[in-house]
């Protein structure tokens, strides 16, 4: 389904009033969704990453 169908039925996002809304409010809102979206991911991965790297014991040398 397209999101503007899900957004114009009853008690949709905001009543429909994004679905109503211009395109470049649409255009920019998206970009912001995306932004926020990439940087959680970005949070998360570094997160995992530094925790992976100290829970490794020291390599010792041979």
């Amino acid at each position: 389904m397209e999101p503007t169908r899900l957004s114009n039925q009853a008690g949709g996002v905001f009543r429909g009033e994004i679905a109503r809304s211009s395109p470049a409010f649409l255009f920019v809102w998206t970009l912001h969704a995306l932004g926020v979206t990439a940087m959680f991911s970005l949070i998360l991965s570094v997160r995992g990453l530094w925790s992976l790297q100290r829970s490794q014991p020291p390599s010792g040398s041979e």
